[in-house]
C-alpha cells in the first residue's frame, strides 16, 4: 500500500473520490485518500463494499465529468 501511495501523490491527473462510508473494508479509509487526492471533490454515499451496484449514477456522473475535463484539456487548456 505504501508503493501505491507513493505512487498515486506523483499522479498529475483530474480525480474525484465517490465513497460508501459504510464499506466495512475500506470506509475508514477516506481520509487517506482526501490526503492522497487534496484537490478531488468527494461525493460521500451510505454505500457499502460494492459501490457500483449501490450508487451507479453519482460514479457516472463523476466518471462524466473527470472526462469533460480530459476533453478540455486536449483541447489546450489545463484541468
Amino acid at each position: 500500500m505504501r508503493i501505491i501511495e507513493k505512487y498515486i501523490q506523483a499522479l498529475d491527473i483530474p480525480a474525484e473520490i465517490v465513497w460508501g462510508m459504510k464499506d466495512p473494508i475500506l470506509g475508514r479509509l477516506l481520509p487517506m485518500m482526501k490526503r492522497n487526492f487534496p484537490g478531488a471533490p468527494v461525493t460521500e454515499t451510505k454505500g457499502g463494499h460494492f459501490l457500483q451496484e449501490e450508487f451507479p449514477v453519482e460514479i457516472a456522473a463523476s466518471l462524466l465529468r473527470i472526462i469533460d475535463q480530459i476533453q478540455i484539456s486536449k483541447s489546450g487548456e489545463t484541468y
